[in-house]
Protein backbone atom coordinates (compact mmCIF):
# COMPACT_ATOMS: atom_id res chain seq x y z
CA UNK A 1 0.00 0.00 0.00
CA UNK A 2 3.08 2.49 0.51
CA UNK A 3 3.87 4.88 3.27
CA UNK A 4 1.06 6.71 4.26
CA UNK A 5 1.63 10.55 4.81
CA UNK A 6 -0.60 12.18 7.82
CA UNK A 7 -3.53 13.94 5.51
CA UNK A 8 -4.35 16.82 7.41
CA UNK A 9 -7.88 18.19 6.12
CA UNK A 10 -10.34 20.39 7.23
CA UNK A 11 -9.54 21.05 10.75
CA UNK A 12 -13.63 20.51 12.19
CA UNK A 13 -14.15 20.15 15.67
CA UNK A 14 -12.29 20.55 18.79
CA UNK A 15 -8.83 22.22 17.70
CA UNK A 16 -7.75 23.90 20.88
CA UNK A 17 -5.68 23.18 23.63
CA UNK A 18 -7.74 21.38 26.20
CA UNK A 19 -5.58 22.45 29.14
CA UNK A 20 -4.42 26.22 27.88
CA UNK A 21 -7.62 26.85 25.55
CA UNK A 22 -4.64 27.75 23.13
CA UNK A 23 -4.51 25.98 19.51
CA UNK A 24 -3.42 22.45 19.67
CA UNK A 25 -0.70 21.54 16.49
CA UNK A 26 -1.63 19.26 13.70
CA UNK A 27 0.75 16.84 15.86
CA UNK A 28 -0.86 17.53 19.09
CA UNK A 29 -4.24 17.22 17.62
CA UNK A 30 -3.93 13.91 16.13
CA UNK A 31 -2.40 12.16 18.94
CA UNK A 32 -4.97 13.53 21.71
CA UNK A 33 -8.33 12.52 18.91
CA UNK A 34 -6.09 8.87 19.10
CA UNK A 35 -5.95 8.56 23.42
CA UNK A 36 -3.93 6.01 24.47
CA UNK A 37 -6.13 5.49 27.32
CA UNK A 38 -10.17 5.53 27.88
CA UNK A 39 -10.04 7.94 30.62
CA UNK A 40 -12.73 10.62 30.81
CA UNK A 41 -10.72 13.58 31.09
CA UNK A 42 -8.60 11.97 27.24
CA UNK A 43 -12.37 10.87 25.94
CA UNK A 44 -14.65 13.14 26.86
CA UNK A 45 -13.59 16.74 25.47
CA UNK A 46 -14.50 14.98 21.81
CA UNK A 47 -17.70 13.96 22.39
CA UNK A 48 -19.70 16.45 20.51
CA UNK A 49 -22.64 15.87 18.96
CA UNK A 50 -25.11 18.92 20.10
CA UNK A 51 -22.49 20.93 17.67
CA UNK A 52 -22.70 18.30 14.84
CA UNK A 53 -24.14 19.93 11.02
CA UNK A 54 -28.01 20.07 11.67
CA UNK A 55 -30.52 18.18 9.53
CA UNK A 56 -31.83 20.00 6.14
CA UNK A 57 -28.77 21.89 5.51
CA UNK A 58 -26.11 20.78 3.60
CA UNK A 59 -23.03 18.44 5.10
CA UNK A 60 -19.63 19.49 4.95
CA UNK A 61 -17.41 17.53 2.72
CA UNK A 62 -14.32 15.04 3.58
CA UNK A 63 -11.92 13.02 1.72
CA UNK A 64 -11.93 9.20 2.98
CA UNK A 65 -10.23 6.43 1.80
CA UNK A 66 -11.24 2.74 0.48
CA UNK A 67 -9.83 -0.28 2.21
CA UNK A 68 -7.16 -1.05 -0.98
CA UNK A 69 -6.00 3.00 -0.68
CA UNK A 70 -8.09 4.63 -3.33
CA UNK A 71 -9.15 7.76 -2.01
CA UNK A 72 -13.14 9.14 -2.35
CA UNK A 73 -15.08 12.00 -0.84
CA UNK A 74 -17.40 11.34 1.67
CA UNK A 75 -20.07 13.33 -1.14
CA UNK A 76 -18.96 10.85 -3.68
CA UNK A 77 -20.65 8.44 -1.29
CA UNK A 78 -23.74 10.12 -0.27
CA UNK A 79 -24.16 11.31 -4.16
CA UNK A 80 -24.27 7.76 -5.00
CA UNK A 81 -27.68 6.55 -4.03
CA UNK A 82 -31.08 8.61 -2.98
CA UNK A 83 -30.23 8.01 0.91
CA UNK A 84 -27.12 6.94 2.13
CA UNK A 85 -26.74 5.04 5.58
CA UNK A 86 -23.38 6.00 6.99
CA UNK A 87 -22.44 4.12 10.63
CA UNK A 88 -19.47 5.92 12.01
CA UNK A 89 -17.26 3.34 14.34
CA UNK A 90 -14.32 1.08 15.31
CA UNK A 91 -12.96 -2.28 15.73
CA UNK A 92 -12.63 -1.52 19.76
CA UNK A 93 -16.23 -0.24 20.07
CA UNK A 94 -18.09 -3.70 21.17
CA UNK A 95 -21.37 -2.28 19.61
CA UNK A 96 -19.86 -1.70 16.22
CA UNK A 97 -19.61 -5.77 16.41
CA UNK A 98 -22.86 -6.35 18.32
CA UNK A 99 -25.10 -4.35 15.42
CA UNK A 100 -22.69 -5.37 12.72
CA UNK A 101 -25.47 -8.47 11.86
CA UNK A 102 -28.28 -6.48 11.99
CA UNK A 103 -27.06 -4.01 9.94
CA UNK A 104 -25.54 -5.99 7.31
CA UNK A 105 -29.66 -7.32 7.09
CA UNK A 106 -30.88 -3.49 6.52
CA UNK A 107 -28.26 -3.00 4.53
CA UNK A 108 -29.07 -5.78 1.97
CA UNK A 109 -33.09 -4.86 2.35
CA UNK A 110 -33.08 -1.66 1.32
CA UNK A 111 -30.19 -1.59 -1.68
CA UNK A 112 -32.88 -2.60 -4.06
CA UNK A 113 -34.53 0.18 -3.19
CA UNK A 114 -32.10 2.57 -3.73
CA UNK A 115 -30.53 2.78 -0.42
CA UNK A 116 -26.63 3.02 0.28
CA UNK A 117 -25.29 1.92 3.23
CA UNK A 118 -20.84 2.18 4.24
CA UNK A 119 -19.48 1.85 7.25
CA UNK A 120 -17.01 5.20 8.04
CA UNK A 121 -13.51 3.77 10.38
CA UNK A 122 -13.04 6.38 13.24
CA UNK A 123 -10.72 5.97 15.50
CA UNK A 124 -10.17 3.30 18.34
CA UNK A 125 -12.35 4.03 21.09
CA UNK A 126 -11.48 1.72 23.45
CA UNK A 127 -7.94 0.88 22.98
CA UNK A 128 -6.56 -1.88 24.31
CA UNK A 129 -2.94 -4.14 24.01
CA UNK A 130 -4.41 -5.79 20.63
CA UNK A 131 -5.75 -2.97 19.37
CA UNK A 132 -4.00 -0.04 20.54
CA UNK A 133 -4.49 3.73 19.91
CA UNK A 134 -3.76 4.94 16.14
CA UNK A 135 -0.25 6.42 15.64
CA UNK A 136 -0.17 5.64 11.57
CA UNK A 137 -2.46 5.37 8.58
CA UNK A 138 -0.86 1.74 7.54
CA UNK A 139 -2.14 0.54 11.59
CA UNK A 140 -5.80 2.37 10.96
CA UNK A 141 -6.04 0.00 7.18
CA UNK A 142 -4.84 -2.87 8.89
CA UNK A 143 -7.96 -2.41 11.92
CA UNK A 144 -10.51 -1.62 9.88
CA UNK A 145 -9.19 -4.17 7.30
CA UNK A 146 -9.60 -6.85 10.88
CA UNK A 147 -13.27 -5.13 11.28
CA UNK A 148 -14.07 -6.62 7.70
CA UNK A 149 -12.86 -10.37 8.80
CA UNK A 150 -13.20 -10.79 11.82
CA UNK A 151 -16.72 -8.77 12.96
CA UNK A 152 -18.30 -9.21 9.69
CA UNK A 153 -18.75 -6.14 8.42
CA UNK A 154 -19.53 -6.55 4.60
CA UNK A 155 -20.97 -2.85 3.78
CA UNK A 156 -18.30 -0.91 1.77
CA UNK A 157 -15.45 0.36 4.50
CA UNK A 158 -14.10 3.98 4.33
CA UNK A 159 -11.31 5.02 6.51
CA UNK A 160 -11.06 8.30 8.02
CA UNK A 161 -7.99 10.41 8.14
CA UNK A 162 -5.62 9.88 11.16
CA UNK A 163 -6.65 13.10 12.91
CA UNK A 164 -10.10 11.86 12.48
CA UNK A 165 -11.69 14.99 10.67
CA UNK A 166 -14.83 13.84 9.20
CA UNK A 167 -15.30 11.69 13.04
CA UNK A 168 -15.04 15.19 14.63
CA UNK A 169 -17.40 17.32 11.95
CA UNK A 170 -20.20 15.11 12.88
CA UNK A 171 -20.02 15.02 16.20
CA UNK A 172 -16.84 12.69 16.91
CA UNK A 173 -19.90 10.08 19.16
CA UNK A 174 -17.92 6.35 18.84
CA UNK A 175 -21.09 4.38 16.94
CA UNK A 176 -23.24 7.67 15.60
CA UNK A 177 -25.21 7.04 11.96
CA UNK A 178 -25.84 9.69 9.84
CA UNK A 179 -28.65 8.79 6.57
CA UNK A 180 -27.32 11.72 3.67
CA UNK A 181 -30.03 12.23 0.51
CA UNK A 182 -27.94 12.40 -2.56
CA UNK A 183 -27.77 16.00 -2.35
CA UNK A 184 -25.69 15.85 0.86
CA UNK A 185 -28.19 17.06 3.14
CA UNK A 186 -28.71 15.03 6.37
CA UNK A 187 -32.23 13.52 7.02
CA UNK A 188 -31.40 11.63 9.70
CA UNK A 189 -29.17 11.59 12.91
CA UNK A 190 -28.30 9.65 16.26
CA UNK A 191 -25.87 9.80 18.50
CA UNK A 192 -25.82 5.49 18.88
CA UNK A 193 -26.59 3.19 16.03
CA UNK A 194 -29.94 1.29 16.96
CA UNK A 195 -30.76 -1.00 14.15
CA UNK A 196 -34.52 -0.88 14.96
CA UNK A 197 -34.53 3.03 15.03
CA UNK A 198 -32.40 3.50 11.71
CA UNK A 199 -34.42 0.61 9.78
CA UNK A 200 -37.51 3.09 10.79
CA UNK A 201 -36.21 5.96 9.47
CA UNK A 202 -34.89 4.46 6.31
CA UNK A 203 -38.45 2.86 6.14
CA UNK A 204 -39.80 6.31 6.63
CA UNK A 205 -37.58 7.88 4.01
CA UNK A 206 -38.32 5.51 1.21
CA UNK A 207 -42.12 5.93 1.94
CA UNK A 208 -41.32 9.42 1.05
CA UNK A 209 -39.60 9.12 -1.86
CA UNK A 210 -41.87 6.53 -3.44
CA UNK A 211 -44.92 9.37 -2.22
CA UNK A 212 -42.75 12.04 -4.28
CA UNK A 213 -42.84 9.62 -7.31
CA UNK A 214 -46.60 9.62 -7.62
CA UNK A 215 -46.36 13.30 -7.87
CA UNK A 216 -47.42 14.44 -4.18
CA UNK A 217 -46.77 17.75 -2.80
CA UNK A 218 -44.66 17.47 0.60
CA UNK A 219 -42.80 19.44 2.91
CA UNK A 220 -39.91 18.92 5.04
CA UNK A 221 -40.68 19.63 9.34
CA UNK A 222 -38.44 18.50 12.08
CA UNK A 223 -39.42 16.24 14.72
CA UNK A 224 -37.66 15.21 17.91
CA UNK A 225 -38.09 11.74 20.01
CA UNK A 226 -36.53 9.86 22.19
CA UNK A 227 -35.54 6.28 21.11
CA UNK A 228 -34.02 3.40 23.37
CA UNK A 229 -31.83 0.50 22.60
CA UNK A 230 -31.52 -2.50 24.03
CA UNK A 231 -28.14 -3.16 26.61
CA UNK A 232 -26.34 -6.22 26.55
CA UNK A 233 -23.57 -6.02 28.89
CA UNK A 234 -21.93 -9.48 28.34
CA UNK A 235 -21.72 -8.86 24.97
CA UNK A 236 -20.29 -5.46 25.55
CA UNK A 237 -17.61 -7.25 27.60
CA UNK A 238 -16.60 -10.03 25.39
CA UNK A 239 -15.98 -7.32 22.51
CA UNK A 240 -13.82 -5.36 25.37
CA UNK A 241 -11.96 -8.62 25.64
CA UNK A 242 -11.03 -8.67 22.07
CA UNK A 243 -9.10 -5.72 22.54
CA UNK A 244 -6.97 -6.31 25.39
CA UNK A 245 -7.56 -6.77 29.37
CA UNK A 246 -6.54 -2.74 29.03
CA UNK A 247 -9.28 -1.33 27.67
CA UNK A 248 -11.84 -3.88 30.11
CA UNK A 249 -9.69 -2.35 33.59
CA UNK A 250 -10.23 1.08 31.73
CA UNK A 251 -13.86 0.84 31.26
CA UNK A 252 -14.05 -0.84 34.75
CA UNK A 253 -12.19 2.29 36.19
CA UNK A 254 -14.39 5.00 34.06
CA UNK A 255 -17.87 3.19 34.43
CA UNK A 256 -18.06 0.88 37.39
Amino acid sequence: MGTWPIPVVLRRGPTSDMETGGEMTDEELTARYNYDEFIPTKFEPWLNFEASPPLGTPAPDFPLWHLDGTPTRLSQVWSANAYTMVEFGSFTWPYCGMAASSMEAIAQKFSPRGIGAVFLYTHEARPGEFYPHLTSMEQKFRHARDLREKLGVRRAILVDSLEGACHRAYGSMPNMTWIFNASGVPVYKSDWTDARSIENGVEYLTDVRERRDRRERLAPFRVERLDYRTQDLEAFYRGLDRNGPKAVREFRAAFG
